[in-house]
């Protein structure tokens, strides 16, 4: 845009913000929301990734508006001359419209810098356009929507961070963490939540609100920053096709350098630090739902996505507490685990996995089958003979620090080995099971098996490797290979 077309938009918006007005419309009844409320409203959303979940899953539109229609018209005439190469008659004769492109940039050995599409050929009608460009001059001034305009309406579009979003549960943060760079973990409480902007989202069931707000205290955001940009496509031009390299371009792209550079580092990282997370805590930390996003201000794409995450309450029970240490200790473990290896990383996917869903559950014997997978896949992935006796003995053994010990081990994994028999061919445990020399509640008992798996795979990721048991034990009867 020519310095002349800048000055005609800002004076334009100036004229705008004199009628400004928000509009609402609920059940077929049209009602104004005042404008400082609506601008308040903006200003929370925009911090990042806060209310923003509220507005969009109670499917509620609020529509910034120019009441002098003088004022409305001569704007949109702005935006339909300034955009008149991208306006596609053929998407919607009747309606001037443009198409947007939303894309992530990714890194691999094969193809280097490249695209990923993830929204093409979105319809925008003009009058949305004029919706955002009044929603930046009343929260980021009149300058900031100019800038806005100016970015967004060519064709190299407006570069930014394209944010990968998990909803984590089964953790509660009190403030943000940042883990690594462009990777932060979120809180999602109350005291992020302005009571006053709710009170303006009209004749809505107070036990719909109170179920939505329930489902978000203690959740957290897993938000993991990458490259990316949107862009608005000329019509009867093909958008960016994925996996077209950025040197390919015909304009430069400025690519961020990110720790997780492609969907697939991403995937890894989410799943191996849910599991560093869950052993730290001692407690299920799973990602049940995720979205991606553009930073808000730099794409014409209308936002989208969170409703999804609140259509169910917390699955994993009451969010364990934690602290900066913990997420270091995550880190730590994390890192363990990358250092591992395919091979021992893939070993450990199953002890890990069901070791975390056995903490799920209600029904024990479930519990009890899930932690019998996991302690035959640390100790007996060979199988054969005796699996009793091989698991109690290298179990034993792994864990043991001196012979007492190790015996007092070896009878305790051939109870548990003993109770996970009992679940699995009888569908039933008793109310109160042996542990040693004492009968314990059977609930006691489980905490007590999950305790020793857990000890189990933490000392294979402190060690860096899985134990060779031809070497560890090397024959003999049981007490001579415990003492050994």
């Amino acid at each position: 845009m020519i310095e002349e077309r800048k000055r005609e938009l800002r004076q334009l918006l100036q004229e705008a913000n004199k009628s400004l007005v928000i509009r609402h419309t609920f059940g077929g009844e049209r009602l104004n929301v005042p404008v400082d409320v609506y601008q308040k409203f903006l200003e929370e959303r925009w911090k990042y990734y806060g209310i923003d979940f509220l507005s969009f899953s109670f499917s509620i539109q609020f529509s910034p508006d120019i009441a002098d229609q003088s004022t409305r018209s001569n704007l949109l005439d702005y935006i339909r001359k300034e955009l008149a190469p991208f306006i596609n008659k053929a998407a919607n004769p009747d309606l001037d419209s443009i198409q947007t492109a939303s894309y992530s940039i990714e890194n691999d050995s094969t193809y280097g810098d490249h695209l990923v599409a993830h929204s093409i050929h979105r319809s925008l009608p003009l009058f949305v356009v004029l919706h955002r460009l009044l929603e930046i001059t009343l929260v980021r001034g009149i300058e900031e929507a100019v800038s806005f305009f100016d970015r967004c309406s060519c064709l190299e579009g407006t570069h930014a961070f394209w944010r990968d979003v998990g909803l984590l549960e089964g953790v509660k943060l009190e403030k943000r963490v940042e883990v690594f760079d462009g990777v932060q973990l979120i809180p999602l409480s109350f005291s992020g939540i302005s009571w006053e902007v709710e009170q303006y989202l009209f004749r809505l069931p107070v036990d719909a609100i109170t179920d939505r707000l329930d489902s978000l205290v203690g959740k957290t955001l897993l938000v993991i920053d990458r490259s990316g940009f949107s862009t608005i496509c000329r019509p009867l031009e093909k958008a960016f096709q994925d996996r077209t390299r950025i040197d390919d371009l015909p304009f430069q792209v400025k690519v961020h350098k990110v720790k997780f550079p492609n969907v697939t580092a991403v995937n890894t990282f989410q799943t191996l630090f849910c599991q560093a997370l869950s052993l730290v805590c001692d407690s299920p930390v799973k990602i049940f739902v995720g979205f991606y996003a553009l930073e808000e201000d730099k794409s014409f794409n209308l936002p989208h996505g969170g409703s999804g995450m609140l259509r169910q309450r917390n699955r994993l029970g009451t969010s364990t507490e934690v602290k900066e240490v913990d997420i270091e200790k995550a880190k730590h473990l994390y890192e363990r685990l990358v250092d591992l290896g395919a091979n021992d990383r893939e070993k450990l996917r199953i002890p890990i996995d069901r070791w975390i869903k056995s903490k799920t559950g209600w029904d024990p014997v479930d519990k009890m089958i899930d932690l019998g997978i996991a302690f035959e896949s640390l100790y007996v992935p060979d199988g054969g003979g005796d699996i009793t006796h091989k698991f109690s003995i290298r179990a034993a053994r792994h864990l043991g620090r001196e012979r007492e010990h190790r015996m007092g081990l070896l009878k305790k994994f051939g109870q548990i080995y003993s109770r996970r028999s009992d679940a699995v061919h009888r569908g039933k445990l008793g109310p109160t099971v042996k542990f040693e020399e004492d009968s314990i509640p059977v609930s006691r008992f489980i905490t007590k098996a999950q305790d020793l798996c857990r000890e189990s795979i933490l000392k294979i990721l402190e060690d860096g490797k899985f134990p060779d048991w031809n070497s560890l034990i090397l024959g003999g009867d049981v007490e001579q290979a415990i003492g050994a």
